[in-house]
């Protein structure tokens, strides 16, 4: 089954996508958040000799989520920066470019597939910056997608994004109950921050950031037994919220009220149940 948000489809409004790169999206071996593309700048596994095989002059490379688009599709959608001189846009067929990835964020300088001369095997082109009163133009970095994965050796130096993801929010998730069921732990967090309304970060953590139990990341985080335990906390952790205050400015505020040790209590029970030092991923 291909993981949800994960580009299923082997083709881009009629451009088919090389059998390569279908076959790391159906291994969860590219990305397909903005988390998960901007958690590769700088991966080790992706070394600057490695992006050097295809452009000597540039170090680090990233990867596009899915879904892709064509040029075309991105600028209809308003991506008005590809018509831009510096995107070069004559330079290539806005309707039979597919953008891949780029040398890094904010470097301005796109990986695309071009379909132009063979629709079954595009070429790699990557925008190529020049020096002031130089057109910038797409200059090929590689001849097929093909001679760009074995460059690369993208099968061996991608993450699984799907497993590296769901590792990520339960560790997340158990760094914050720690940091609920630790009242030493909150006042250090308020020295160490003190530009931080600490009280309401505490609660905005849990209900915004982290407790997403629909999510299917979470559900892959945590077993059945584990979830129900979450659910609990958060149930109690919810009436708690109900009944305080809409202001609280300082942590000694938040420790003062008598509902607070409910939730310091709840959160290491919580930790007691799915275990303190268990944060290598779902058991099940």
């Amino acid at each position: 089954m291909t993981p949800s948000g994960r580009q299923a489809a082997g083709n881009v409004d009629g451009l088919a996508l090389p059998a390569r790169l279908v076959r790391l999206i159906a291994a969860g071996q590219w990305p397909c958040t903005e988390h998960e593309m901007n958690r590769m700048q700088g991966d080790a596994r992706l070394a600057p000799d490695l992006v050097r095989r295809i452009r000597s002059t540039e170090t680090s490379l990233v990867l596009y989520p899915t879904p892709f688009r064509t040029v075309h599709r991105r600028v209809d959608m308003g991506d008005r920066w590809w018509l831009d001189p510096c995107a070069a846009p004559w330079d290539i067929d806005l309707r039979l470019a597919v953008p891949i990835g780029d040398f890094g964020l904010g470097s301005d300088a796109p990986i695309v597939l071009d379909y132009r001369a063979d629709r079954a095997r595009p070429r790699v082109l990557g925008l190529l910056w020049r020096e002031r009163g130089t057109a910038n133009n797409w200059d090929p970095i590689a001849d097929s997608f093909d001679e760009f994965f074995d460059r690369l050796e993208l099968e061996a130096n991608l993450p699984v994004f799907a497993r590296e993801e769901r590792n990520a929010t339960r560790h997340t998730m158990l760094d914050l109950l720690r940091l609920l069921a630790d009242p030493e732990a909150q006042r250090a967090y308020e020295r160490n921050v003190p530009i931080a309304q600490v009280p309401a970060e505490l609660f905005c953590m849990w209900f915004d950031d982290q407790y997403h139990p629909d999510s299917a990341t979470f559900q892959e985080a945590f077993d059945p037994v584990e979830r129900a335990a979450l659910a609990r906390f958060d149930a109690m952790f919810s009436e708690v919220a109900d009944r305080m205050p809409e202001r609280i400015g300082r942590v000694a505020e938040l420790h003062a009220r008598r509902e607070w040790p409910l939730v310091v209590q709840a959160a290491a029970r919580v930790l007691a149940e799915i275990g303190e030092g268990d944060d290598a991923g779902n058991r099940g």
